[in-house]
């Protein structure tokens, strides 16, 4: 899921090395959220991961695009920030197994119908992918990422909107951190702020890599990236 957010910045020429920490920060107050309101819908809580993850990535891409400062330089920075984030909100303390919902964790446990053999969390990701793929191959949105990432002044020339592109491929990686925040809590059944996330934006600039997506910007697939986190 954070992979094909990553997969899209390298294709712009960026890079985000803050999704583990906003992975963490999303499942630390959704978690905080679970563990204060037992009953607390699920599905609330993980349209909420994913908007935290999203304001978070907001202000990564706000101050790549329009401050211009570098990717790298930005992300190393708010993922510390992020990480800090995690433990002022959280207070240093874990979110226990007894506190996630057990509807939550099942998503890990069962698929469709009611299948062990494919659970939730993979179907999530499936369709995550799928989503990706007509995004970036069938909208013009999805087609500008490329052509940024091809050629940054000539798709600017082109007409095409470079500050808006990049900002909105990194509140859709942002967004992507915060539902794996929400699948985390659901695999794992804890919530760790001194662990959760923690060099995870490696494992998914490797995967994306792995997949075949050029570091220099350009070109990269989803089904690349598919097979990338497969491999690792």
């Amino acid at each position: 899921v954070v992979a094909m957010g990553q997969m899209m910045v390298i294709i712009i020429r960026g890079i985000d090395v803050s999704v583990g920490s906003t992975l963490g920060f999303a499942g630390i107050v959704v978690g905080m959220i679970f563990r204060d309101n037992p009953g607390f819908n699920i599905f609330l809580g993980t349209l909420l991961g994913i908007l935290i993850g999203a304001v978070l990535g907001a202000i990564n891409g706000s101050l790549i695009a329009w401050v211009k400062i570098p990717p790298v330089i930005t992300t190393l920075g708010t993922l510390s920030a992020y990480r800090g984030f995690v433990f002022i909100v959280g207070g240093g303390r874990q979110i226990d197994p007894n506190h996630i919902p057990v509807e939550l964790i099942r998503w890990s446990q069962r698929g469709p119908f009611g299948s062990q053999l494919i659970p939730w969390v993979v179907v999530i990701a499936l369709i995550v992918a799928v989503l990706f793929y007509l995004f970036l191959y069938f909208t013009k949105s999805g087609r500008n990422v490329y052509a940024l990432g091809s050629n940054p002044e000539a798709a600017r020339l082109r007409g095409i909107p470079v500050n808006s592109t990049t900002f909105m491929v990194y509140t859709i990686t942002g967004a992507m951190a915060g539902l794996a925040g929400i699948l985390y809590a659901s695999r794992y059944g804890f919530v760790n702020p001194g662990e959760t996330g923690v060099g995870f934006e490696l494992t998914t600039i490797a995967a994306v890599v792995l997949g075949g997506t050029n570091v220099f910007g350009g070109s990269g697939s989803v089904l690349g990236t598919v097979l990338g986190c497969l491999l690792l």
